[in-house]
């Protein structure tokens, strides 16, 4: 106890000693000296009305949470001031009531196991006898000596309505001023204390005016056996009202229930972040579910073991352990009676005589444990436990997805690092192909100067032998230049993506350095080349440098993987549909409506590819056949320049091909009508050549 206004401190306790034996004291000075006339009254009529008033009392102590429900104990004094005179009726009032408070407090300390001090109870007890006693003295003082009331009632006017009416205000007065005094001591709320106790009690009060009266007048009037028919109709109506009221309760218990559920429901599905997840738990349970206390633990995955998020108490980390060991839900409603031997004794410490604690499971497994407790017995039922298995259900699975949402998170993080890690790596590799390239190209460029020069003749006459051996130095030092180009066109276009030089020009304008650099090749092979290009093609609008180094590539691959007589095909043709390119990428330079799709593709009757190579072949340095005994050459750059020259131009490339049967290569490209140039083109030129005689 302190001196502080808590429930249990000192100045309550101390009010209630005071102000109930002062009472007393006042009952007893009335009793010796009485103000009030004396009635002659049979010893049946004190016992009928003293049973019928503990019975009320009974009633009124044990169903006092339930404000609606009307006990009567107030009608039955009223009826006995009126029959019996006011001494016999406030001794009966206060007997009655020590009775109640007597059980009441039994109840609370024996069988709900509260842990309140004996000298706040033994306080109650006195302080309800008192002030009952000064109330009903005070208020019999108002209709006896103040407005000179008649008692025994027998007969009903205006004026002793008027008397009775005064008599219960001067009670109600008394009551409210003791109730609020007892309530601020408490350090209790006082707007709370008027709409929760003294409007509820007030009305209560007012209520039974007309049943004291009528039992008065019927006791008076129709003798006893009229009034025990009245007081047991007046209590089963009592009884049957409380089965309402908690009928009433149980519902708005289970609507509460049912409506936070679903708060939390569709407020844990948005949540990611396991804190979020528990915090949300903890704030939002004990709004539907009445507990004295929660706690929260979860699984620490580094350290193996439980981990609280709330207060952590030795009761508390056995009740986790326990769940968490067996997997199962633990109901306790008293601790004494059904609590399991290893739990009670912490339990009994903590003050804990109920609680309910549930595993948080998914299908695979247990995330942590969540628990309600309570000091009073009986607190957790069998529907609580079903709504909180709901609540632990959704709680395991926001869980589960918060897991995998981090982990996936973490994973894309990871990846994120080494795709960054990876383009750096890749990044440097083609800056350093680049500038080996470059170094290459420059010693190269002498070296076929020097053969060049020396198969003049200008150093010298040559043998056949010296002669035949400057013949193959010459055709390996083109391969090896092709073979750079192909390095440094490759890093340019993948890396340094110049912007498009949009330009239209005629085909043969392309055509013709593509076919000169690879004539020599097809010669030597013995290949056939047919053009199968129509004479009204239109203009090609392209950045010419880039499509003449896709089609040297493709012409390159055509040549290499057809044998010796093979036969090549270029063939170009116009589309009707206009969907084959980003037009995106030509908005800016011309208008849309004017361009044409051209179909241009390259066939052979050569190796083929495997089909299950097919969506690799335009990876950069991809190679059918990769081992070093292959039997192709090449730097595996040739379909990547040609993929990264469609992309440019907004377009694709294609592949058809069967192995042993050949390969079928295909891009669309935009093109333009000569006629349309000048009106349609924003920023070209135009460019055109005649076409070459082609190897047959």
């Amino acid at each position: 106890m302190n001196w502080v206004r808590t429930r249990f401190g000192r100045p309550v306790i101390l009010f209630h000693w005071l102000a109930g034996t002062a009472g007393v004291l006042i009952l007893l000075a009335a009793t010796l000296y009485s103000p009030f006339p004396e009635i002659q009254t049979p010893p049946s009529a004190l016992l009928i009305f003293l049973a019928f008033h503990f019975a009320a009392s009974f009633l009124h102590f044990q169903f006092a949470r339930l404000q609606i429900v009307v006990t009567f104990e107030s009608a039955f004094t009223t009826a006995a001031l009126l029959v019996l005179g006011t001494l016999p009726a406030v001794w009966i009032a206060v007997a009655a009531v020590i009775i109640g408070s007597l059980k009441r407090v039994f109840q609370r300390r024996l069988v709900l196991h509260r842990k309140t001090p004996l000298s706040y109870d033994l306080s109650i007890i006195v302080f309800n006898a008192g002030m009952t006693a000064i109330m009903w003295l005070s208020g019999a003082s108002v209709y006896v000596l103040v407005m000179k009331a008649p008692i025994p009632v027998e007969t009903l006017n205006s004026y002793i309505v008027l008397s009775i009416l005064a008599m219960y205000a001067c009670l109600s007065t008394i009551n409210v001023v003791a109730l609020f005094l007892s309530n601020f001591l408490q350090a209790q709320n006082a707007t709370l204390f008027f709409r929760q106790a003294f409007l509820p009690a007030f009305l209560t009060e007012l209520a039974t005016i007309p049943y004291g009266i009528l039992m008065a007048l019927t006791y008076s009037g129709m003798g006893v056996w009229a009034f025990v028919f009245l007081s047991l109709t007046l209590l089963l109506s009592n009884l049957v009202l409380r089965n309402i009221s908690l009928m009433r309760r149980d519902q708005e218990e289970k609507l509460r229930q049912s409506t936070g559920l679903n708060r939390i429901t569709r407020r844990i599905n948005s949540l990611r972040k396991e804190q979020a997840i528990l915090q949300l738990l903890y704030s939002e349970v004990p709004e539907f579910i009445d507990t004295e206390d929660m706690f929260v633990a979860v699984e620490d995955r580094e350290m193996g073991s439980l981990r609280f998020l709330t207060k952590q108490a030795p009761a508390l980390t056995e009740l986790a352990h326990y769940v968490w060991k067996t997997g199962e839900v633990l109901l306790v409603r008293d601790n004494v009676r059904e609590s399991k031997e290893s739990l009670k004794l912490p339990l009994a410490k903590a003050g804990i005589n109920s609680c309910l604690v549930m595993p948080i499971r998914s299908v695979d497994r247990l995330h942590g444990i969540i628990g309600l407790t309570s000091s009073e017995v009986g607190s957790f039922k069998e529907e609580h436990v079903s709504v909180l298995l709901m609540i632990a259900g959704e709680a395991a699975l926001a869980l589960e997805n918060s897991r995998l949402y981090n982990d996936l998170t973490d994973k894309v993080s990871q990846l994120e690092r080494l795709n960054k890690e990876l383009r750096q790596v890749d990044r440097m590799k083609s800056e350093f192909l680049a500038n080996v390239s470059h170094e290459l190209r420059t010693p190269l460029t002498t070296i076929k100067g020097y053969v060049d020069y020396m198969m003049r003749e200008k150093m010298g006459p040559l043998t056949p032998l010296q002669n035949e051996g400057l013949i193959i130095a010459q055709r390996n030092i083109l391969r090896l230049q092709r073979l750079i180009n192909d390095l440094i066109d490759y890093t340019r276009l993948e890396f340094k993506r110049p912007p498009l030089s949009l330009s239209a020009t005629s085909f043969d304008s392309i055509w013709n350095p593509v076919y000169g650099e690879y004539v020599e090749s097809i010669m030597q092979k013995r290949q056939s080349l047919h053009l199968m290009i129509p004479q009204n093609l239109p203009l090609l609008f392209v950045d010419t440098q880039l499509i003449t180094q896709a089609l040297k590539s493709l012409l390159s691959n055509a040549t290499k993987f057809t044998p010796e007589g093979g036969i090549i095909w270029i063939e170009a043709r116009t589309l009707e549909q206009d969907d084959y390119f980003d037009r995106d990428v030509y908005r800016m330079h011309c208008a849309l409506e004017a361009l044409i799709p051209i179909e241009i593709s390259i066939r052979d009757n050569g190796v083929g590819i495997p089909i299950e190579t097919q969506n690799k072949i335009f990876d950069r340095f991809y190679q059918v056949d990769s081992s070093h005994t292959r039997r192709y050459g090449g730097t595996g750059l040739g379909l990547a320049i040609v993929k990264s020259v469609m992309d440019a131009h907004g377009t694709k490339v294609s592949v058809q091909s069967n192995q042993g049967e050949g390969s079928t290569f295909t891009f669309v490209i935009p093109g333009i009508q000569a006629s349309d140039v000048d009106t349609s083109l924003k920023t070209a030129q135009v460019t055109s050549h005649s076409r070459p005689k082609y190897v047959t």
